[in-house]
């Protein structure tokens, strides 16, 4: 008779499984560990994000109601948490592509969404009333932007939906995949526009273009971080490198949401920089 303390199974996990089906079989145990694992890192990952954002940049700051960039993002995080627990709990139940896989896209649709949001301020900042003529109308690049992004979402969906048998998650893969890369794009054009002094932050406000360039360059190197986690074709790093997109996202409009392209005003150069820097801006 074992004893209870006996493992039963060891190791529980290898660290370094593909999600290949030669290396994680499809109902295999150590394919539903390594997934569930996965996922709960990308659940603690936004879990910590709403958190930072509720109760610091909220409750601590006052900030939230001022910032429409930092709303969109937690709004993200929440469907976020919603489409992991889905993934959890099919990974848990050895279900992978029932009910819960459906709900975990459409859930993963709606968090995706408001965040590439968030994004296409960024990536438009300084011209982010900029608008081009439809014929008599006017429409703005925000608007067309968001446009894209949500019939994007809904061309995913139905897609993967037609195609399930044959694709299950690669559209929604890909929907991911384009979404950090223009994600990447949008943050990289924020740090020019900051670098050309197009953009910063108004009077008195206390943050800093030094500061708002850290956080960007910062932002740029995690997003590349992600991406190469996600190349690795391991899901415990892959899906907590998507998690850390979210926080990326949140670290970056938390800033962004107190520049002048969000709060009006003109660039004020901040307290903490040198001439020389200030002229560099410029």
């Amino acid at each position: 008779m074992s004893s209870f303390f006996e493992p039963a199974d060891t190791p529980q996990l290898n660290f370094l499984t593909k999600w290949y089906q030669a290396d994680a079989p499809d109902g295999s145990n150590i394919r539903m560990r390594v997934f569930m694992i996965a996922h709960c890192g990308f659940f603690m990952f936004n879990l910590i994000n709403a958190c930072s954002l509720v109760l610091i940049h909220h409750y601590v700051l006052g900030r939230m109601s001022k910032n429409p960039l930092a709303q969109l993002v937690l709004f993200a995080c929440f469907f976020q948490m919603l489409s992991c627990m889905c993934s959890i709990n099919r990974y848990n139940t050895n279900d992978e592509y029932g009910f819960f896989a459906h709900a975990g896209i459409a859930t993963g649709l709606i968090a995706y969404t408001p965040l590439n949001f968030s994004h296409i301020y960024l990536l438009f900042n300084g011209n982010r009333d900029g608008a081009i003529s439809l014929g008599p109308v006017r429409v703005g690049y925000v608007a067309i932007f968001k446009a894209i992004w949500v019939a994007l979402a809904i061309r995913c969906w139905v897609f993967g939906e037609n195609n399930w048998e044959t694709l299950d998650f690669d559209p929604f893969r890909d929907y991911i995949r384009n979404s950090t890369i223009f994600q990447f794009l949008s943050i990289v054009s924020g740090s020019y526009a900051l670098k050309k002094g197009r953009i910063g932050f108004p009077e008195g406000s206390p943050l800093t273009p030094t500061i708002a360039a850290k956080t960007f360059h910062v932002a740029i190197g995690l997003t590349v971080f992600a991406l190469v986690c996600a190349k690795s074709n391991m899901p415990i790093f892959q899906y907590p490198a998507t998690g850390l997109t979210f926080t990326t996202t949140a670290i970056t409009m938390v800033v962004a949401g107190e520049m002048t392209f969000i709060q009006g005003g003109s660039p004020a150069a901040g307290a903490d920089m040198t001439p020389s820097e200030v002229t560099n801006l410029v």
